[in-house]
């Protein structure tokens, strides 16, 4: 799985969330279009997973990028605070997929 986060904390809790769950999941970590593209180019996953707001990277940006790489690979988006608005955009953008985040290093700090 691609994960596509601003926050490498958040990336390693999901991976461990995961894993918790008994899935055998290798992950690669990527913050915006170029590492996106240079990730796709290195191997084929399976999915890729994308936080909807993120500092470095335009919110349909990542749509655009796996359309871009010619890749068939679902693209699901995550987020707390996506409004229904952006997430049908995203959809029509590309994205298969939209799921609430409940996942974050802010939230599982005590």
């Amino acid at each position: 799985m691609l994960t596509v986060e601003d926050c490498e904390d958040d990336a390693k809790l999901e991976l461990l969330a995961l894993q918790d769950a008994g899935l055998c999941v290798h992950c690669c970590w990527a913050q915006d279009a170029a590492e996106i593209a240079a990730a796709l180019a290195r191997e084929g996953w399976d999915l890729v997973r994308s936080e909807h707001h993120l500092p470095h990277l335009h919110r349909f940006e990542a749509p655009r990028v796996l359309r871009e790489s010619a890749a068939h690979i679902p693209l699901i988006l995550m987020s707390g605070t996506i409004v229904e608005e952006a997430v049908v955009v995203s959809i029509r953008e590309g994205a298969a997929d939209y799921l609430r985040s409940t996942i974050s290093a802010a939230s599982a700090s005590p």
